[in-house]
């Protein structure tokens, strides 16, 4: 794909042919573009697979190959002045496109089957993991809004093939275009595991259940754009002159995904929060060596019932710690500063700390005197 996309720039440069109205090499290059991003996004989803190697190394090989085919195809056609779609001058013409058109159907029942590994595959991240397995899914419900322009052999509606378009793309200015959707569904490969991968960063999404109902949300939002625009275009609508039915239509999709991502983001609040996916360190709590830190404080600088105390800091296990620890008496919580520890009994008195119900927080610790110092291990 790389080779093609280089090969048709060098085309772009040298080559002033035009073909229905647009460089003759300017498709092999988007052709050659996309099918890369296509076939990295596919082969970083199935890195994630794990227990099946046949069916991955099937996966790969055939979609590899189908795609090869597919570019090769576009770049001889390109080379020899002709279409490579909706091509059925001569027989050799409809009999080479025909066998592109069999080319994606391959590929289509190959993404089928990564998404079913997806399906089936555990993934430590809820939130990433249901973005790859979603956006597959609407990445296979997209290619086959495709059906309308293999049965029309042609990609405009109201309008002819090659007319005025948008710049790079050729998008129809003058009547609907299917491969608006057609782009969408492609993409949706990228876009809705990047949105799940944030959503795992999120502060405001804690639980793994939010987390998946977001994505699902983003996922939802996402397909019924892709539907729109589809829609828009057959009704022959230019992509940027929506009428008002289209315009309200959006709008109501945007307000529908905006009112669930608050409620639940608003029903978030009222639970205890998760530690962040990314944030899970090792299972060997409460063991010396562990990343669990302790609450250590220097000397005292006063006696019991002065009612000072030094400021506390924070050493990690393992490390050279001062005469009074405070560590924890109870297995650690799910996420840091949850819980109240007890602490080693050292010179004047036992000594306890507490922190907030927020995450990451500062905690408090109380000596036996009654004063209080800042302890930020938590």
């Amino acid at each position: 794909m790389a080779v093609a996309f280089v090969g048709a720039l060098v085309g772009l440069a040298l080559d002033p042919r035009t073909l229905t109205g647009a460089p003759v090499w300017l498709k092999p290059a988007k052709f050659g573009l996309s099918t890369g991003v296509y076939a990295f996004t596919l082969l970083w989803l199935l890195r994630r697979v794990t227990g099946h190697a046949r069916l991955v190394r099937l996966v790969g090989w055939g979609t590899a190959l189908a795609l090869a085919f597919e570019m090769v195809a576009i770049v001889g056609q390109a080379a020899r002045g002709v279409r490579s779609h909706f091509n059925d001058d001569t027989p050799f013409d409809a009999t080479l496109f025909s066998l592109m058109g069999a080319a994606i159907a391959v590929v289509w029942l190959l993404n089928l089957l990564t998404a079913l590994l997806l399906l089936r595959q555990p993934m430590p991240r809820s939130g990433f993991a249901w973005g790859a397995r979603l956006g597959m899914l609407v990445c296979l419900l997209g290619l086959l809004l495709a059906a309308p322009m293999i049965a029309a052999s042609s990609h405009t509606v109201g309008a002819r093939d090659g007319g005025p378009g948008l710049p790079v793309v050729g998008w129809s200015t003058v009547g609907g275009d299917l491969r608006v959707a057609h782009f969408l569904a492609l993409h949706a490969m990228q876009v809705l595991p990047l949105a799940g991968w944030a959503i795992d960063r999120w502060p405001h999404a804690r639980s793994a259940g939010r987390r998946v109902a977001l994505v699902a949300t983003a996922a939802a939002s996402y397909a019924g754009l892709m539907l729109l625009v589809w829609w828009q275009a057959m009704r022959a609508q230019p992509f940027l002159a929506p009428d008002a039915t289209t315009l309200t239509a959006l709008a109501v999709l945007a307000l529908a995904t905006a009112l669930a991502a608050a409620a639940l983001v608003r029903r978030e609040g009222g639970h205890r929060p998760e530690v962040p996916p990314h944030r899970v360190r090792s299972a060997a709590r409460g063991r010396v060596g562990s990343w669990r830190p302790s609450c250590s404080s220097p000397e005292r600088t006063g006696g019991p019932g002065n009612g000072t105390a030094s400021s506390r800091s924070c050493a990690g296990a393992g490390t050279t710690r001062s005469r009074s620890t405070c560590r924890s008496a109870t297995r650690r919580p799910a996420w840091p500063g949850a819980s109240t520890r007890s602490s080693r009994r050292s010179g004047g008195g036992a000594s306890r700390c507490w922190s907030p119900s927020r995450w990451p927080g500062s905690s408090r610790r109380r000596s036996a005197s009654g004063s209080w110092s800042t302890c930020s291990c938590c």
